[in-house]
Parts: C-alpha cells; structure tokens; sequence
C-alpha cells in the first residue's frame, strides 16, 4: 500500500477528506494556507472557512510545523480541509499522517 492509499484510507476512516487543491478552498470546512505580512514575514493562517474576521490569538501561527496538532484536531470534527500544498508538501504532512494511519492500524 502506498502512502497516498494510506492517508486516503485513513481520511476515510474519519470521514474526512484533505486537498490541496486551490479550487477547492472556498468550499472546505476548515483552511490552512500561508500568509505574507506587511513587513515581509511569512505565517500560517489555520481556520474555519466560514470565521470572519480572523481571531489572530487562535488562528495565526508563527510556525508551521505547529499545524500537524491542529490537523490532527480537526480531521476529528472536519468534512473537508484546504491545506495549501507547498505547505503540505514542506511540512511532510503526508508523512505524519502515514505515521497516524500506522497507530490507527496498530490498534484496530
């Protein structure tokens, strides 16, 4: 099984779907995307798709690193997540979510 089949199958699990599609993040229930500031810093916008206006202490992230724990929260309660995918790709989500896919299988 590959890792893709392998988060596909875990997403499934938990009713959920992840993209990383540009198109499909008005439609999402919750959004993960990069956002530049004023002065030239880069940081990480977590949401709730339909939250206006962003609540800075808890949607605003410094690192993105730090985004792995929020997924994981909200694959839990989510149907649909945009996760920008350069993003994605380089913060090796895919990675750890094989690596939950694994304890889920370890334990079932």
């Amino acid at each position: 099984m590959t890792n893709t089949e392998k988060v596909e199958a875990y997403l499934k699990h938990l009713g959920t779907k992840i993209s990383t599609a540009h198109e499909d993040e008005s439609s999402a229930e919750f959004v993960i995307y990069r956002q530049d500031t004023a002065d030239g810093y880069e940081v990480f916008i977590a949401k709730y798709n339909n939250d206006k206006p962003l609540i800075i202490e808890d949607e605003l992230h410094y690192y993105g690193h730090d985004l792995l724990s929020v997924i994981m929260e909200r694959i839990k309660d989510c149907k649909s997540i945009y996760i920008d995918e350069d993003l994605y790709n380089d913060e090796y989500m895919e990675d750890d979510l094989v690596e939950e896919y694994n304890k889920w299988k370890a334990n079932s």
